[in-house]
């Protein structure tokens, strides 16, 4: 989860997210449809590594000290209502 550049441990989620995302929407249509098998046993385990971050808060904290990213991409795509909550439990984890 590191380049050259720098550590990239705060795309892990985005990065799940926007798969498993555009995977289900393959599955779904029918230009893909010789691929659903093996669509399906890819997003099975895109959720069985996301489940896995549910367990360790470095994922989180990885995007919030991120200068490009703070609190944008959960604003955006996991809305006020779970942002607060991981303002939450961040401050927890600091204290």
């Amino acid at each position: 989860f590191s380049t050259e550049q720098g550590p990239t441990m705060h795309t892990v989620l985005p990065a799940l997210e926007a798969l498993f995302k555009a995977w289900s929407s393959w599955k779904e249509s029918t230009k893909y449809a010789d691929f659903t098998d093996a669509l399906e046993a890819g997003l099975s385990k895109i959720a069985k590594y996301y489940e896995r971050t549910s367990t360790s808060n470095v994922h989180i904290i990885a995007m919030l000290l991120d200068p490009a990213q703070k609190l944008s991409y959960i604003r955006t795509y996991w809305g006020e209502e779970l942002l607060a909550e991981v303002v939450q439990h961040a401050e927890v984890i600091i204290r």
